[in-house]
């Protein structure tokens, strides 16, 4: 009896023991309950949502300066946060990312843009685009990349930007180089007048173009060129006398890389019309004489109308103006296409507000 109530005093106490030690010890996690916290995060919910357009739009590519403009419709996913975009460049060698960092895609409304500012000129290109979602600092959810692009060639020469019109009826005037002119660039001098005598071609340029409309309607348009040489403006006598003269200076930069010296890559064409018409074709179309030029349409109308390209041909309106000499109302427009391939080219049909007689000019560089 002894010895049964001396284990049954031992076994009590030992009992106590565990209840008080597990009394003491702390809840076991709820592991399973906190990974389906995890699982169930925006993360997962992608997995099931609706994605529109359901196959990545290609990229469309377009040349503005020396510069490659992407562009595709915006892709949203229901329900989650706005989607991002990994864009890629692939050449011959490989592939790498562009539009990253300060220069990720932008969405304005349902398109998305952004540029690839560091295409070489002659350097073929295709581009992808990936919609992407990105969870602090992670890509937690992907589509397949797009389709490549077209292929995109870098160009040589493009436009960049005109200078100051300036406007005369005496003898002389000083025209300003365009903004950002640098040793090296490409210069058109472009002179429209109300009259049809030619001027003389100033030093230091090469005359592409002098074409005019006698009588009435008197209208003459002159383009030469040259290479920048540093100088801030040239002074010259357009030849305006009391009928006026309006004179701009158009710049065209080389593409990245491209060290080698404009040269003419076909022969100017130059054509007039003294039938007063809202639209008008040059003709005959240039035949390019090499690979990657750029070529160049000048119209020239006197009418107090603004004109613009209205069937492009591939040709983009780089500039366009209204100005007045002398009593004298003529608009100008300028505009280029870049021609991977040489050959013929076909040229664009310039359009304006009014009827007026038209000169035109269409050239060439690389």
């Amino acid at each position: 009896m002894k010895m049964w109530g001396l284990r049954r005093t031992v076994g009590l106490l030992l009992a106590s023991c565990v209840l008080l030690s597990a009394a003491r010890q702390p809840p076991i996690p709820e592991t399973s309950g906190l990974i389906s916290a995890r699982l169930a995060d925006a993360v997962q919910t992608v997995t099931g949502a609706a994605f529109a357009p359901s196959v990545a739009p290609v990229v469309s590519v377009t040349q503005v300066s020396t510069k490659a403009s992407l562009s595709w419709p915006r892709v949203s996913i229901s329900g989650a946060a706005t989607v991002g975009y990994r864009v890629m460049r692939t050449t011959t060698v490989g592939s790498v990312e562009v539009c990253s960092g300060a220069n990720a895609p932008v969405t304005t409304g349902e398109v998305v843009t952004c540029f690839d500012e560091t295409v070489s000129a002659d350097a073929s290109y295709s581009y992808t685009q990936q919609p992407i979602l990105v969870r602090g600092g992670t890509v937690t959810w992907s589509r397949p990349p797009s389709a490549p692009s077209a292929t995109f060639v870098g160009a040589r020469i493009a436009f960049a930007n005109v200078g100051k019109t300036v406007s005369t009826n005496g003898p002389a005037v000083s025209v300003p180089m365009p903004t950002g002119t640098q040793p090296g660039d490409l210069l058109l001098l472009v002179s429209v007048s109300g009259r049809q005598n030619a001027p003389s071609t100033p030093p230091g340029w090469t005359a592409l173009a002098s074409v005019g409309i006698t009588g009435g309607s008197a209208l003459r348009l002159f383009v030469a060129w040259r290479i920048a040489d540093g100088a801030s403006a040239l002074t010259w006598d357009p030849n305006a006398n009391s009928t006026g003269a309006s004179v701009r200076i158009v710049r065209y930069v080389r593409g990245n890389g491209n060290t080698t010296t404009p040269v003419v890559a076909t022969s100017s064409v130059t054509t007039a019309t003294e039938v007063s018409t809202t639209t008008f074709t040059p003709s005959p179309n240039p035949v390019t004489t090499g690979a990657n030029a750029e070529v160049v349409s000048i119209v020239a109308q006197r009418a107090a109308g603004s004109v613009s390209i209205v069937t492009g041909q591939g040709f983009v309106a780089d500039h366009a103006e209204l100005a007045t000499s002398g009593g004298v109302a003529h608009a100008v427009g300028v505009g280029g296409r870049q021609m991977v391939d040489a050959g013929n080219v076909t040229l664009p049909t310039w359009g304006s507000t009014t009827g007026g007689v038209w000169a035109a000019a269409a050239v060439a560089f690389r």
